[in-house]
């Protein structure tokens, strides 16, 4: 090797260390100043003074509330849970989640035995994140980093001892692992509404394609316990109440028109949102099938995938969000492809590069919560400083911002907050009106 190749072969990680390194430190920083957005007012209440019995009480209370009215999932319960406990807390845990999925690409995506391509491959996970995911709102929006980031997690944790014939092994023959591909099913299963049938079906297609020595009890009760709490989370009386609301909001007749202009609408907002993502892990599985033999990673993780879009045509309304295992499996794939191609100095380069280009984002997306939080906590302190006075109980009159930002960085839930004054008004035990 000569020694302008040496070189690039020594700087390159470094550059990509460098920036994952100021990702995470800007991470911290945006996820601190953060403001309370749209749905996160109704999931708890001014907290400021509670003691741990009163926020611990309050949490039960309002969880009880919530999986018997309206949604039950976990991520709901989480959301209560990190929205009712000190800021500090809920910081730490977004923090850790956030690199909790870094480590779980370098799983993912490293070669078996190889501790080396680990550590690198959660080097280009924390360094290109910030330029492959589509929207940071499951990072920073309290709701959606508990009701969706968390969730996804616990998604890949369980797909994860299913991606090669050596982790199934060790499925069928620990009995740790087992219990915990059991436990973690059974969590899955009341995560989400439209990724467990999806991931159910994808991980009985990897064992009937692998054969007959693979349909095992420990391998298939995992499924089963998936399929057993998806179904109580669909059969729950507020899972009901929430899919009548949603059928008043969102009327149509259930034709073939309907999931046409539905399945049009799912497509839009994908590609939307996501279109480089699918094209960058597209061309990442076609050069890990080929050259690397990636076959069970690939069938599965495209199968989840795709199955989970295809779910959401089912669902009254799309939400970018919803792709959130798919995006996170895409971009696992990039990964995998990425830590494999960095052997070669040219496209060491390109990553390098890469990676600087992606620090651009995480900056934008940091100065746009900072805008979009001073407006919000000016009204928040407005209403705490009247709220000491008799108009609390008459009615505190505030505005509402309009201002829009880029889906990738921020969403800004404020149409929320005007349609949803009475929960407003609960948070903070006083009449609130919103203009």
């Amino acid at each position: 090797m000569n020694t302008t190749a040496r070189a690039i072969d020594v700087s390159l990680p470094i550059v990509a260390l460098f920036v994952a390194v100021v990702g995470v430190v800007v991470y911290i920083a945006t996820a601190m100043v953060a403001p309370l957005n749209g749905e996160d007012f109704a999931l708890t209440r001014e907290m400021l003074g509670a003691s741990a019995y009163d926020r611990l009480h309050w949490m039960g209370e309002r969880s009880f509330v919530q999986i018997t009215q309206w949604n039950a999932r976990l991520g709901e319960q989480l959301a209560i849970f990190w929205l009712s406990v000190p800021r500090i807390y809920y910081v730490f845990a977004s923090i850790l989640s956030f690199v909790i999925y870094a480590g779980l690409v370098g799983i993912w995506s490293r070669d078996e035995g190889q501790s080396s391509s680990f550590s690198r491959s959660v080097i280009y996970a924390l360094a290109l994140i910030w330029l492959f995911w589509p929207s940071y709102e499951v990072f920073f929006w309290i709701t959606a980093q508990s009701a969706y980031f968390q969730p996804m997690i616990l998604v890949v944790i369980l797909l994860l001892m299913y991606r090669t014939p050596n982790a199934i092994d060790g499925l069928k023959q620990s009995g740790l692992k087992f219990v915990s591909a059991l436990c973690l099913a059974a969590l899955v299963g009341v995560s989400f509404e439209n990724v467990p049938p999806a991931l159910g079906a994808s991980l009985g297609l990897v064992l009937l394609l692998r054969g007959r020595q693979y349909w095992t009890f420990r391998t298939m009760l995992p499924i089963v316990a998936l399929a057993i709490t998806w179904a109580s989370l669909m059969l729950a009386p507020s899972t009901g109440i929430r899919r009548a609301a949603y059928a008043l909001m969102y009327p149509g007749d259930p034709s073939v028109m309907h999931y046409a202009m539905r399945a049009k609408n799912v497509a839009a907002q994908l590609f939307g949102t996501s279109g480089y993502l699918i094209l960058a892990a597209l061309a990442s599985s076609v050069y890990l099938w080929r050259v690397h033999q990636w076959r069970q990673q690939v069938v599965l993780g495209w199968s989840v995938s795709v199955l989970t879009v295809a779910t959401v045509v089912a669902a009254p309304y799309t939400e970018p969000r919803a792709f959130i295992v798919p995006w996170a499996l895409w971009f696992m794939f990039v990964i995998a492809a990425a830590v494999r191609l960095d052997i070669r100095p040219a496209a060491r380069t390109v990553l390098a590069l890469l990676s600087i280009s992606s620090l651009w984002f995480p900056f934008q997306a940091h100065m746009a919560y900072v805008d979009f939080a001073r407006s919000l906590d000016e009204r928040d302190a407005y209403i705490r400083i009247i709220g000491r006075t008799d108009r609390c109980n008459s009615g505190i009159v505030v505005g509402h911002t309009d201002r829009q930002y880029p889906y990738k960085y921020l969403n800004n839930r404020e149409q929320w907050y005007v349609a949803n004054q009475a929960y407003v008004s609960g948070y903070y035990r006083c009449k609130v009106t919103v203009q």
